[in-house]
């Protein structure tokens, strides 16, 4: 195990451990850390075998490490064959964990870190996310559809409304401004974040971003996605007034899964640990995997 500071890392050697690894995330590669988590560092074991990305930032004079935004599961990453309770153990018996007065990961679904001891002052807890398995054809992954679903889809095509692909994520984060950023604080952040991830990933056609029309062709909701592996990541939406009646958003989740149905991909909706949510997200017959949250305080 070998703590690296940013400008030590080696992005290629890194990159490639994300492709190869047993659960690539697209947050987990350098150019997506760079952009959410500035300045990141890692703790890397056998020359590129596996390793854990560190945002590390300072409140005064102390260390500790956040959860980055639109960064849902960044906890440690390893290649087949790696033993990764070994070399957890060993991060959290480490000098390095001890630095941080305070040091939240969430971890990758998957890894079952029950026989670990936990150090002194952490929590361990439990989350959702939802996904969408799109290996049958759309007809089946309709059927599976609750009857709110079908009935608001039924309701918004009787409206006229169509989905269109976009390449300009401005009126979107605007939307969203106008509609739920209004019951939200310090938002300037995250919007720029949105905008420079979608940017990014347009650079290396990895996105997507679809627009709900109203028979008027006025703009009802958005939707970004980002592809990497075999994931589709739904990474920010926005909805106005008249589109929240009728989920003008379940318009363009049903052409994502029309689209990419019958292939082996994973629609990953990025959510769902609140109830309201969780539902939403099941009502496109999504099913629930855990991840777990780890938070330790040293003060």
């Amino acid at each position: 195990m070998k703590f690296f500071h940013h400008e030590d890392i080696d992005k290629a050697k890194w990159d490639l451990l994300v492709h190869e690894s047993t659960n690539p995330r697209i947050y987990m590669l350098s150019w997506y850390l760079d952009i959410a988590s500035p300045g990141w560092k890692a703790v890397i074991w056998d020359h590129y075998q596996a390793g854990l990305p560190l945002y590390v930032k300072k409140f005064y004079l102390l260390n500790y490490v956040p959860v980055p935004l639109l960064s849902q599961q960044t906890g440690i990453i390893f290649k087949p064959g790696f033993i990764y309770q070994t070399a957890i153990k060993e991060f959290f018996k480490s000098g390095t964990f001890k630095t941080f007065f305070r040091f939240t990961v969430s971890f990758h679904s998957g890894i079952d870190l029950q026989e670990i001891n936990l150090p002194k002052s952490s929590s361990f807890n439990p989350r959702k996310n939802y996904n969408l398995n799109l290996n049958s054809s759309y007809e089946d992954l309709f059927r599976n559809f609750n009857d709110n679903r079908k009935r608001n889809l039924k309701k918004a095509t009787a409206l006229g409304w169509t989905c269109i692909q976009s390449d300009k994520i401005e009126p979107a984060i605007e939307m969203y401004k106008i509609n739920q950023g209004s019951r939200q604080k310090d938002l300037k952040h995250t919007f720029q974040l949105i905008e420079n991830i979608y940017k990014e990933c347009c650079n290396r056609k990895l996105s997507e971003l679809y627009c709900c029309l109203s028979e008027k062709g006025d703009p009802l909701a958005w939707c970004f996605f980002a592809r990497f592996e075999k994931r589709i990541y739904y990474l920010f939406g926005a909805m106005n007034e008249e589109g929240k009646k009728y989920s003008a958003m379940s318009l363009i989740f049903k052409t994502v899964i029309d689209k990419y149905a019958n292939q082996d991909l994973i629609l990953d909706f990025e959510g769902g640990n609140l109830d309201g949510i969780g539902s939403y997200f099941e009502s496109y017959g999504a099913t629930a995997e855990t991840y777990y949250s780890f938070t330790r305080n040293l003060i």
